[in-house]
């Protein structure tokens, strides 16, 4: 049975439901070293320890340390307290084993868990005083609280007029412990700085991707209501020439009829796409009606790009009259977005378009010599993937991006379409 890990003790630690207990067990073993501190060298007869030091003295320099029990919930408390007994205590011993890293503690407590400019100027305050009150002090009669002058020698009596002072050198070194505790905080804060700006930009970026996502799809459903529109004026033409064609003979009917029913499978195909591509967006239908382009628009498209001086050589195999419209707008959008790709980011020298008519379906690679990318990265501006996606995501449809930094990019697409929809 495996212990417990790293991480989950990490966790225990810093839960705030534990803080308060852990700090009390912290506090309760400074106390037990405090007490034996006092028992160990109450009975020698020199300066470093506790013989001649009142019994009140000793109670209060044994509770002292149980104070490090509110270091998280109100530092000021421990180091006040702790402050001031070091003060009374230190005429009477100098060695604060367990007293002087007790205040440490809890002026690191202090500097963590407190904004800067109140933890300085508690910090600062008390230990300027510690020096300033041990030396206003020094011969007064305030030495009966610390010591019993009913019994000193003279070398005690000596030692007591003397007082010795609390020294700059031990508050410069208390405020050292303070400073630490300060960049405890900053580096804390700053870490849940970096966390909150990960989140952030992840969020942005997710909201980002939805836009693309609906603008894309916005756009295929312009797309798809054009096309649909165009086969739905098809069965209403030839549906107010119903009239004539039944003064015609019965196989002119017929076809008429056969003319109707081809148009509206192919509408309904359209708007089946159409409604699976919208099944997530809000948008607002564009009740504008343009021509769409298709298969035979793409040598203007590549083109137009070559005499802007980026060379792109197109290669059309197999006859595109059969393809579904809805097919070739798609087939024609990816190639657009492909290229604009290339122009705004791949700093490529030329480009390869090559679109084949096979059983499986409309075939289109898109290949460049450029700089590349890596695909699994950001998007870093290329939000046209996106909407290729979608694109072939409507008609079932993959698509493949395959990129390497320096090696150009290829993109490849299969557009399925059933023997149905080609001869409708």
């Amino acid at each position: 049975m495996s212990g417990p890990s790293l991480p989950s003790i990490r966790r225990f630690l810093t839960d705030p439901a534990n803080r308060l207990w852990l700090d009390g067990l912290l506090a309760g073993a400074l106390v037990a070293a405090m007490v034996y501190d006092i028992t160990a060298n109450r009975s020698q007869e020199t300066q470093w320890a506790w013989a001649g030091a009142r019994h009140e003295l000793l109670l209060v320099a044994c509770a002292a340390p149980a104070s490090l029990t509110l270091r998280r919930v109100a530092p000021e408390i421990p180091s006040v307290i702790l402050g001031l007994t070091g003060l009374l205590t230190y005429p009477v011993t100098q060695a604060h084993w367990v007293l002087t890293p007790a205040l440490a503690v809890a002026l690191y407590s202090l500097g963590v868990w407190r904004p800067w400019p109140q933890s300085l100027s508690v910090a600062a305050s008390g230990l300027v005083a510690l020096p300033v009150l041990s030396r206003l002090v020094a011969g007064k009669p305030i030495a009966r609280l610390v010591t019993d002058v009913g019994d000193l020698d003279g070398d005690k009596e000596w030692m007591l007029r003397t007082w010795p002072s609390w020294p700059v050198w031990l508050s410069a070194l208390m405020l050292a412990a303070w400073a630490v505790g300060l960049l405890v905080r900053m580096g804390r804060e700053n870490r849940l700085a970096a966390v909150r700006e990960s989140e952030l930009v992840k969020q942005n970026q997710e909201r980002e991707q939805v836009q693309v996502l609906l603008e894309g799809r916005s756009q295929i459903a312009r797309d798809l209501h054009d096309v649909v529109a165009h086969h739905v004026n098809l069965i209403v033409i030839q549906a107010e020439t119903g009239p004539d064609l039944v003064q015609r003979e019965q196989g002119d009917v017929l076809q008429g009829f056969q003319r109707i029913g081809d148009a509206g499978r192919k509408a309904l195909g359209e708007l089946d796409r159409m409604l699976s591509a919208l099944r997530d967006a809000h948008g607002v239908p564009d009740p504008a009606l343009t021509p769409q382009p298709g298969l035979k628009d793409l040598r203007a498209l590549t083109d137009g790009l070559s005499e802007q001086g980026l060379p792109v050589s197109l290669e059309l195999r197999g006859e595109p009259d059969g393809i579904p419209d809805g097919v070739q707008l798609t087939a024609y959008r990816l190639v657009q977005e492909a290229l604009t790709n290339v122009v705004k980011h791949a700093r490529a020298s030329a480009v390869r378009v090559l679109v084949e008519v096979s059983a499986a379906g409309l075939a289109v690679w898109i290949t460049d010599d450029g700089q590349g990318f890596d695909p699994t990265s950001p998007a870093d501006g290329r939000h046209g993937l996106t909407g290729m996606r979608e694109r072939v995501r409507v008609h079932d449809g993959t698509l493949t991006i395959s990129s390497d930094p320096d090696t150009g990019t290829t993109i490849s697409a299969l557009l399925p379409y059933s023997e149905e929809q080609a001869n409708a």
